[in-house]
């Protein structure tokens, strides 16, 4: 009896995931990249850019720090994201790799973006566009390479078609931190 009751059950299951697909299933359709995406084209291509360290201060008796920086974005995944990627000298000959990727959220009705980098540093921001286009603030938080938690914020600006400058701020493991930065196209 029990033998049967099994093959019935088993049975039951193996034909209810047999069945048809549904029309919905049928019908599903690859979705094109949201038009909001289009707004960040003007991030496409090879950037150079520069930072420094406005906070802690020297006078707090933080060392002066700035470096250099080098990126590329891109479209990929059909469209769906932005990708970055590049390198960050962040001084004392120590350079740091990252790869960034940026879509459009339809619930939210913000960008996204998650950043990786060869430190081990990770972290998920959201950003909103300016009602003009020409700016971006956005908050994030994520962890360093040994997962000690730090989040901030930040804003991005297009200066000219060429040109983007922003701010960033960061509590985590390193205290409060405020930097600035510029990039300029290649």
């Amino acid at each position: 009896m029990r033998r049967l009751a099994c093959l019935t059950v088993c049975g039951s299951v193996f034909l209810v995931g047999c069945q048809e697909p549904t029309m919905e299933m049928m019908e599903m359709k690859k979705p094109s990249p949201a038009p909001e995406l289009a707004k960040l084209e003007r991030m496409v291509g090879n950037w150079d850019g520069t930072w420094e360290m406005l906070s802690p201060k020297p006078e707090e008796g933080a060392e002066p720090m700035s470096g250099t920086s080098t990126g590329k974005f891109s479209w990929t995944m059909g469209g769906m994201f932005l990708m970055g990627a590049g390198v960050v000298d962040i001084g004392e000959g120590k350079m740091m790799n990252y790869v960034e990727y940026w879509t459009w959220d339809p619930q939210a009705k913000k960008y996204r973006s998650w950043f990786f980098s060869d430190w081990g540093e990770s972290g998920e921001s959201t950003f909103s566009l300016s009602a003009d286009g020409n700016s971006m603030k956005g908050t994030f938080a994520g962890m360093d390479g040994e997962g000690h938690k730090k989040s901030g914020g930040g804003e991005l600006t297009w200066v000219d078609n060429n040109t983007m400058e922003g701010t960033w701020h960061e509590t985590g493991p390193m205290g409060n931190i405020k930097m600035k930065w510029t990039s300029k196209r290649k």
